[in-house]
């Protein structure tokens, strides 16, 4: 039960579309947004009214963000407020993942260029407050072929895969 807190929520939002409207309680199967949890929560975790409920599985993503931007705050200035609002974009989209490049860029990758807008209006105008420079998108290389190919054919007919015959 070491993993067991109890938490005061403050308020509780339902998410309709990019606004949030406040409501006294919410029915299963609606997506909200909660104030008050930020000390208890760091990405996600089951609320209960129950202490004896069990943990519900972690979300867990058949892909991985497909859109990686390198992004720094306009004025080197705000850093750390830039830092600040990473850490709360973290935590408030499950799907978005932040990461720090080999050159040291500040990465945000999301699912798709919709979601990559949302997530910079957001880190700009709600979580840190700053204005921000994005880069292009960023491409990864990181598979090679080696050889020129001509044995694919030979081997394919050694293991007798033509079906025409």
């Amino acid at each position: 039960e070491s993993y067991i807190q109890e938490a005061q929520l403050h308020s509780i939002y339902l998410m309709m579309g990019q606004g949030l409207k406040p409501v006294n309680e919410v029915k299963a199967g609606n997506v909200v947004a909660i104030r008050g949890l930020g000390p208890y929560i760091s990405k996600c975790a089951t609320l209960s009214s129950t202490r004896n409920c069990w943990p519900l599985a972690s979300m867990e993503f058949q892909v991985s963000p497909t859109l990686r931007v390198a992004i720094e705050p306009s004025d080197p200035s705000d850093m750390s407020a830039l830092m600040k609002g990473l850490r709360l974009l973290n935590r408030a989209d499950p799907f978005v993942e932040i990461t720090v490049s080999a050159r040291g860029e500040h990465v945000l990758a999301a699912a798709g260029e919709v979601h990559l807008e949302r997530c910079i209006k957001d880190l700009s105008d709600r979580f840190a407050r700053v204005n921000i420079e994005v880069s292009s998108p960023l491409v990864s290389y990181r598979e090679t072929v080696e050889g020129d190919g001509s044995n694919l054919l030979e081997s394919l007919t050694s293991l007798s895969l033509n079906t025409w015959d």
